[in-house]
């Protein structure tokens, strides 16, 4: 993770790990991937797969779902 945040400022690096510690205590069988091509941490489940990834930029960090959410209520 370190690799992958070290351009980022102090803002950008405590959101991402407070992204990164919810998405590992929530589920914890994932297993944490660094893609650098994207420019991203990566979590798969090993059963259901890549679900989920946190992509690090300059003015923000985006946390993305694979297959999006669940709809909302009835």
């Amino acid at each position: 993770m370190e690799r992958l945040l070290a351009d980022h400022t102090p803002p950008i690096r405590t959101i991402t790990a407070r992204l990164r510690e919810l998405i590992l205590k929530t589920v914890p069988e994932a297993e944490e991937r660094l893609y650098t091509g994207w420019h991203a941490l990566g979590y798969v489940h090993p059963v259901a797969g890549l679900f989920g990834g946190i992509f690090p930029r300059v003015e923000a960090v985006k946390l993305c779902f694979e297959w999006g959410g669940a709809p909302a209520g009835p």
